[in-house]
Order: C-alpha cells, then structure tokens, then sequence
C-alpha cells in the first residue's frame, strides 16, 4: 500500500516524489485495524524516512507527518468518518 501525502506545500516538502510511505499489506492492514478501532497508529517508511501517523490532540484528530526534519500537522475535518475511511481501505486490501 501506498500512501501519498500531499497537501498545501510548504518549501520543498511535498515537493519531490519522495513524499510517499510504502507498506507492506501486513503493515498496512495493522495500521488501518488501529485507525478503525480508535487507536493511535503510527507507520513509517525507513526507506524514505517518513512516518504516518494518527493522533487524537486536543484540538481534534489529525494526521501527523514526520520526515526530512520537517513535521507537518493535517487536523481532520469534523464531517471526516475515519473509522469508516479504514474500513473501506481494509476491505480494498482484501483478506
């Protein structure tokens, strides 16, 4: 599974085609289980040096982006579904 990051770009972040995850089904899948169970989870590419993950802060949910010493904070929108969004992911990996 690929998961691409993009978003309002800030200097050279989202700039190169470097700003992606790539995971294992297996990671993948944990990843997407922890999202629909209302976990916190976390994934990470060494490859690239990314990681991907899922917070509940105080001002609401967001996803976290880490990697090439830049962190950038995506806050979900209150209409977003995330445990259905996991849902649908998972059923696209299949079993």
């Amino acid at each position: 599974m690929t998961i691409s990051i993009t978003g309002e770009p800030a200097g050279d972040f989202f700039a190169s085609d470097d700003a992606r995850l790539d995971l294992a089904t297996d990671e993948a899948k944990a990843f997407l289980l922890a999202l629909h169970d209302g976990g916190s989870p976390v994934a990470a590419d060494s490859r690239s040096g990314f990681q991907f993950e899922f917070a509940i802060k105080e001002d609401g949910p967001a996803f976290i982006v880490s990697g090439a010493g830049t962190t950038r904070r995506f806050n979900v929108a209150g209409s977003a579904d995330v445990k259905t969004m996991a849902a649908h992911l998972l059923a696209d990996l299949g079993p």
